[in-house]
């Protein structure tokens, strides 16, 4: 089942984002721990009760055992978080439940979103140490597809859905930056280095996530990620434009190429074995200039470029293609293909 249909309907971004979470919470228990450790929360019991729009707020989990109740609020677009909006609800709350304990979860465009607001709700005179408030990025969300099995009956369905809220994020229609400062001739090159690896690196598809510092090209629903950040190399004011606009003629940006495996990757015996022989290396040159080393859990190189908007993503596309290429083998599972 696929959910273009669905997101594509009379809805608010938010609503159908919405709506698309609370059916993951509700009725996948592993989901639900995803979701708690990416807010750095404790996972609540199977027994809760998940519901929608209960006094304006997108989603509420109510678990009578532990007398605790979470409230999640769901942004896709950076202008539609309103100041003071989650100090009404959560103020709201404790005057009617003054025991329960609250915990506060904002769902964001990107690393820093709602910042402000989580600061201001802490900041209430309602507050209690035993309360919670943290913020979740989609993307940190959508990471829970790349650990589904191929036989799971939902995967089409949570790995469409995500996908559509990236589109959306990404949709300068509404936009979650401002196209102020060049940041859309990045976005727009971002996006023609993606559809060039598709058409080329069939059937494997390559999305853009748009964070503030940097844009984010990788593959989803894969095993192995080969994948390109590219970062403005300059700096950008509150708002994520450059405050040195960029041009047609003169981009400057860090490209930096990095591969690893998905959690679904470490579920196939292939791949995973040939992960750990090159985590035996510790480096690797994918081409003879450029060597990777580890990072965390990915190996990455980083190349400053800077000249043309053309020139850059010609260097760019050449910088992540030869990594793709070594890697095609290892993204999807030819029994699956």
């Amino acid at each position: 089942m696929r959910l273009n249909v669905f997101f594509n309907g009379k809805l608010s971004r938010e609503e159908m984002a919405s709506a698309f979470l609370a059916c993951l919470l509700d009725q996948r228990d592993d989901f639900r721990a995803f979701f708690f450790h990416a807010a750095n929360m404790t996972k609540l019991p199977d027994s809760c009760q998940v519901g929608v729009e209960i006094d304006n707020v997108d989603i509420r989990i109510d678990c009578g055992d532990c007398n605790k109740v979470v409230l999640i609020e769901v942004k896709v677009r950076k202008g539609a978080i309103q100041s003071g909006q989650l100090n009404l609800y959560f103020d709201r709350l404790r005057e009617r439940d003054p025991d329960k304990q609250v915990a506060f979860i904002m769902v964001v465009p990107s690393k820093g979103s709602g910042a402000a607001e989580i600061q201001r709700l802490r900041e209430s005179r309602l507050w209690r140490e035993n309360d919670q408030a943290s913020t979740v990025t989609w993307s940190q969300l959508a990471a829970f597809a790349d650990q589904l099995s191929r036989y799971d009956r939902d995967e089409t369905f949570i790995n469409s859905g995500f996908e559509m809220i990236r589109k959306m994020i990404d949709d300068k229609g509404g936009g979650m930056y401002s196209a102020a400062g060049g940041r859309d001739i990045v976005l727009d090159l971002a996006r023609r280095i993606a559809a060039t690896l598709e058409k080329e690196m069939s059937p494997a598809k390559f999305q853009v996530w748009s964070n503030r510092d940097a844009l984010d090209i990788s593959p989803y629903g894969s095993l192995f990620s080969p994948s390109l950040r590219i970062t403005f190399d300059t700096p950008l004011d509150d708002n994520g434009v450059p405050k040195t606009p960029i041009t047609d003629q003169d981009v400057r940006v860090l490209a930096e190429t990095m591969y690893g495996i998905s959690n679904k990757g470490k579920q196939n015996p292939r791949v995973n074995a040939e992960w750990h022989r090159i985590r035996v290396l510790g480096t690797m040159n994918v081409t003879p200039d450029i060597t990777h080393q580890l990072k965390g859990r990915w190996y990455c190189a980083t190349t400053p470029l800077a000249g043309t908007a053309a020139d850059v993503e010609a260097r760019a596309l050449n910088l992540i293609r030869p990594l793709v290429e070594r890697f095609k083998d290892l993204m999807f599972d030819p029994l699956n293909s």
